[in-house]
């Protein structure tokens, strides 16, 4: 996800102001479903970091290549910090491997999951504050398996008196 950061004053912020954490992504399907999108994390009308897009899902592991996905967008900060995007993941008749999620100003995402032999193996969920999830990987295997899921966002406020 997204990252802003800035300074305000006390007049700028206001009596209040409402905050919204994103929820992450939801892991894609186990028949090959593309992981969902994070949400926002918004500070006010003052800061939005956007949530990060979902990688690609594969229903075959025969020679198949998925790009991960891109990460996500911020607005109106004085630094705007866009989210890392996801590794692609990419499988052959012998096995492969998963693509790792994208990490966020706040630290890394889930770790790529490697199947070789059969069976299957989840993704890994989001390591950090906004971070996107692996997903999953199998090799000779009907059932499927799911990736993982994305880190929620995350808003800090520091006041000085």
């Amino acid at each position: 996800g997204g990252t802003c950061i800035e300074l305000f004053t006390s007049a700028q912020i206001g009596a209040s102001q409402t905050v919204t954490i994103g929820a992450g992504g939801i892991a894609g399907a186990n028949t090959g479903g593309t992981g969902g999108t994070g949400g926002n994390t918004t500070f006010g009308a003052l800061h939005t970091g956007r949530g990060g897009a979902g990688g690609g899902g594969s229903a075959t592991a025969v020679n198949d290549a998925k790009s991960g996905g891109a990460g996500g967008a911020a607005s109106n900060g004085l630094i705007n910090i866009t989210g890392g995007g996801g590794i692609g993941a990419i499988a052959d008749i012998f096995g492969g491997t998963s693509g790792a999620g994208g990490a966020s100003f706040w630290g890394g995402g889930g770790i790529g999951i490697g199947q070789f032999g059969a069976g299957a193996t989840a993704g890994a969920n989001g390591a950090a504050h906004g971070s996107g999830a692996s997903g999953g990987a199998l090799v000779n295997d009907t059932n499927g398996i799911a990736g993982g899921v994305g880190a929620a966002g995350i808003c800090v406020v520091i006041e000085f008196a």
